[in-house]
């Protein structure tokens, strides 16, 4: 079903390309960036203060058009991680051995469908680019998978861990959608070929947890690296 939603996105954007004669523009490249669980803060305790930052790489593929020298507009399709890690020492309370590490990694691997519309600030003849604009992206959670480098078992589980969708299905809502703002540069180093680093932060618009009334979603701040290709001429 996903390759079918990606195939007609695909030729959704050929075909409006080709009838408006605008400039279909396609790309491939990763993700770079950095996921922050974020719990709500009205509890008795701050379970912000047990979770941090974690690192992420998200390789994508993107079709898009180029609706003028300025204005374009991108769909693809990227393979992305929800990732927490947090010290699951809050568990224990005063149980808890401060001689050991109780921190575990959390990965949601997703399937994700991004779109982004930007806007070049720089001028038709600059060979740099300087877009700025906002993006939305349909994640479609696939496993999850959580590892700790110190402990084996925790709990009664062994880990590493992984379940699968089926698994987590009644626990987390398995699509979501994240918004973000994203600015960044470009260079062209022909009329049709081209690098792009954009900057972005974004940040889930639903809840993850659905059995948890308060908001636990997840924030991210980073940067895509696009090489990409326009076919045809550079719009006037």
């Amino acid at each position: 079903m996903n390759k079918k939603i990606f195939i007609s996105i695909f030729l959704l954007a050929f075909s409006i390309s080709s009838n408006a004669q605008l400039n279909l523009v396609a790309g491939v490249g990763t993700g770079i960036y950095v996921s922050k669980y974020i719990v709500d803060d009205n509890l008795a305790i701050d379970l912000n203060d047990y979770h941090s930052t974690a690192f992420n790489f998200a390789p994508n593929v993107h079709v898009g058009i180029d609706l003028s020298n300025r204005m374009r507009f991108v769909v693809g399709l990227a393979s992305t991680s929800k990732t927490d890690k947090s010290d699951w020492s809050y568990l224990l309370g005063a149980a808890a051995d401060s001689s050991i590490d109780y921190t575990f990694v959390t990965k949601n691997k997703c399937l994700t469908i991004p779109a982004s519309l930007t806007f070049n600030l720089v001028g038709k003849e600059a060979k740099s680019r300087l877009p700025i604009g906002l993006t939305l992206d349909v994640n479609m959670l696939n496993k999850q998978v959580i590892t700790s480098e110190s402990l084996q078992t925790f709990g009664g589980i062994d880990f590493p861990v992984t379940y699968t969708k089926s698994d987590f299905d009644s626990i987390y809502n398995t699509t979501s959608m994240t918004a973000g703002f994203t600015i960044g540069y470009g260079y062209r180093f022909t009329d049709n070929l081209g690098l792009d680093a954009l900057l972005f932060a974004k940040y889930d618009l639903t809840s993850f947890d659905k059995t948890n009334p308060l908001y636990n979603n997840y924030a991210f701040v980073g940067m895509n690296l696009t090489l990409y290709y326009v076919f045809g001429k550079a719009k006037e």
